[in-house]
């Protein structure tokens, strides 16, 4: 299981003298304050990730670890690790695979769907599964969008820039949206 996190500092947790992870595992996710102690949102896109393969895991969350606005809050491996990361990290985006053994990524999609009926979920699937049944079965079940997988592009450069072109700026622009529009339609960000 791999989860990588960007830590930040917030004005309370400079305040602190103990270390930064207690203090943040003690807030709610993405939650951050100010010296003067007023809360603050998180400006990075917090995203889930669910897929069976630890290599497209590892190399999904590269791709967004390198953009300086999202964290990988977690990168579950089947459908009830997905829904537990769900619950405790309240991601803005997920990027869930169709294929995955036991609870598949339809299954995954309608669990999360009734925790929260907003939330952009990606379906992540191969190229050929972009037209026909499982496409709209996804669509049907709730999901905001698909994105391909990046197979058989050869080299990891070459899917590091596929993923880039063709997934992140749409994990952006949905996953800002929601930020905006959902979670936080005052714009009360400081």
């Amino acid at each position: 299981m791999l989860r990588r996190r960007k830590l930040r500092r917030c004005g309370l947790c400079e305040a602190s003298n103990g270390p930064q992870e207690n203090h943040e595992s003690s807030l709610k996710p993405g939650l951050h304050f100010s010296k003067a102690g007023i809360q603050i949102m998180s400006s990075s896109l917090r995203i889930l990730i669910a897929d069976d393969s630890s290599v497209t895991r590892r190399i999904v969350s590269e791709a967004f670890s390198r953009e300086a606005d999202m964290d990988v809050v977690g990168a579950a491996q089947d459908g009830e690790e997905a829904i537990a990361f769900f619950k405790a990290q309240e991601p803005d985006l997920v990027l869930l695979d169709v294929e995955m053994p036991g609870m598949n990524g339809i299954e995954t999609l309608k669990a999360i769907r009734r925790l929260n009926g907003d939330v952009p979920i990606i379906m992540f699937c191969p190229m050929f599964a972009h037209t026909g049944e499982a496409k709209r079965e996804a669509l049907a079940a709730g999901a905001t969008d698909y994105a391909s997988k990046p197979i058989a592009v050869g080299h990891a450069d070459r899917a590091m820039a596929f993923l880039k072109e063709e997934v992140v700026s749409k994990v952006r622009m949905l996953g800002n949206r929601y930020k905006t529009e959902v979670r936080n339609p005052t714009k009360s960000t400081l």
